[in-house]
């Protein structure tokens, strides 16, 4: 016999603590080309050169916006019961929500180091 939380569609304290993890990644996002993105646009500038495009990409003020858009919208899906109201398809887009938000938090960091390592690769010893 299910678990009577199960049947009524309640997130247990796991799946609270991946939607805080998912939000803090996705107010990371979103906080980026306010917080970060300056930032690192002088220090890249010092360098001269042209960026890789990966880290043009992720300097333009839209792009990280964008992509923490996608766990948004799955959690918001997730948490109003649109797709369903069983658990298991909930904590999908739980987990979906949280495997986008990662990917992504990876993939700006290593788009915004790029720059760096090419030039850490061209030293000499």
């Amino acid at each position: 016999m299910a678990d009577e939380h199960t049947n009524r569609g309640i997130l247990s304290i796991l799946d609270w603590t991946v939607v805080m993890v998912t939000v803090t990644a996705t107010l990371g996002l979103f906080s980026f080309p306010v917080a970060v993105a300056p930032v690192w646009r002088s220090m890249l500038a010092a360098f001269g050169g042209e960026l890789p495009s990966a880290t043009a990409l992720v300097l333009r003020p839209w792009f990280t916006p964008m992509l923490a858009m996608v766990p948004v919208v799955l959690l918001v899906i997730a948490w109003r019961g649109l797709a369903s109201k069983r658990i298991s398809i909930r904590r999908g887009l739980i987990v979906a929500a949280w495997a986008w938000s990662t990917a992504a938090v990876a993939f700006t960091l290593i788009a915004g180091y790029q720059p760096l390592f090419r030039l850490a690769g061209a030293i000499q010893p």
